[in-house]
This record gives structure tokens, C-alpha cells and sequence, in this order.
């Protein structure tokens, strides 16, 4: 009995037979990939996070988070991807019925004119009118700001993920630290005395 080999190019499947290798190609398409799944398709399901805001989590306790499109060029998209760029003093603020991401900075794109290129510009954020009034509302409040967690690409989009949070008091970050040493201690303690 001979395997039957598939090779799927594009949207057009061949079948064959092959008597001495049993290779089976599958080269799927997109849209036949979302024939198959019923959703968006393999390629718009994957997220990878491309830069990250590590203070934040120190620094502040988030009370909701958004996703939210963002306007970039086509040179900080592959500088984004790249993962060259900095989330130092960077936070999002409403201006007029819009809110933008101050003090990002996007680390020029090696390849590309940057003649004229500001790192740190402000970006509009793209969300629905409705959640943009709600944020609007909700930093009207004394000690809640909006601050940018992590850039992430969604498939072919490049998104921004931040959050409506509150500060930490500084016993509160040194109980978080105090926590996770204990934490730590306990696990070395449970590996060493577990060990052969």
C-alpha cells in the first residue's frame, strides 16, 4: 500500500501517490486555514509580546486593562518588531475626546530615512468612542492614571495593552517584596530537602 501525499498550495489541493517516501507537504493558506478553524485563521491567533513595561507591575496595582490600536509609521512597526524601544516615563493621557501615548520611546529603525524622526512623539490611540469617555471619566479621579503595560503583536497588528491603575504606597511594594523572598526561601527549602 502506497501513503498518499497532500500538497495544498494556495487554495488548490493535489493528491499523489508515492511508493518509497511517505512525505506528506501541507502548505495552508490563509483562507484556507479560516475554512478549516471558522475563526479569523492560524495566522491572526497568535500574540507575541514585543516590548514590555517591567516597572509597572512594581510600581502600580491595576484596577482594569484595555487593548488598544495604535498609530505608528512603517519604520517604528519594524522597529517595534525588532524589540528596540523603551517604556521609561511613559504614560497615556486624554486629550480632548482622544487619548495618546506620551514618552514612548521607538528606537529608530536602522534601515530606514531618519532625518526628521522624533523617538519620542506622541501616538494617538485608536479605541471606541464609548471606552475612550469611560477612561476619560475615570482619571478624573485623584490617583488613577493610565499606564502602558506592553506592546503586542496581534498577527499583522501591532497593539498596546495598558491599564487604569492606582499607585502603590511604598509599604505595600516593600510587603510584595518581603512576600515573594519568603516565597523564594520556601521553594529552595522544598528543592533541597526533595533532592537524591
Amino acid at each position: 500500500m502506497s501513503p498518499i501525499v497532500i500538497i495544498a498550495a494556495g487554495q488548490n489541493i493535489f493528491f499523489g501517490i508515492s511508493t518509497s517516501l511517505y512525505i506528506v507537504i501541507i502548505q495552508i493558506s490563509d483562507a484556507f486555514c479560516k475554512q478549516l478553524s471558522g475563526s479569523e485563521g492560524c495566522l491572526y491567533n497568535r500574540t507575541m509580546i514585543l516590548l514590555e513595561n517591567k516597572k509597572a507591575r512594581q510600581e502600580y496595582e491595576f484596577i482594569e486593562t484595555y487593548l488598544a490600536g495604535i498609530v505608528l509609521t512603517g519604520p517604528e512597526v519594524k522597529s517595534l518588531r525588532n524589540k528596540s524601544g523603551s517604556f521609561a516615563g511613559s504614560y497615556v493621557k486624554p486629550l480632548g475626546e482622544e487619548l495618546f501615548l506620551l514618552n514612548t520611546q521607538i528606537s529608530p529603525y536602522s534601515f530606514a530615512d531618519n532625518k526628521d524622526y522624533d523617538p519620542k512623539r506622541t501616538r494617538k490611540l485608536l479605541l471606541k468612542k464609548r471606552e475612550v469617555r469611560k477612561l476619560i471619566e475615570a482619571t478624573t479621579l485623584k490617583g488613577v492614571a493610565l499606564i502602558p503595560l506592553h506592546f503586542e503583536a496581534l498577527g499583522r497588528n501591532i497593539k498596546l495593552r495598558f491599564a487604569l491603575s492606582k499607585g502603590k504606597k511604598q509599604y505595600e511594594k516593600r510587603a510584595e517584596l518581603r512576600e515573594r523572598d519568603i516565597e523564594r526561601d520556601l521553594q529552595r527549602e522544598m528543592k533541597s530537602k526533595f533532592r537524591i
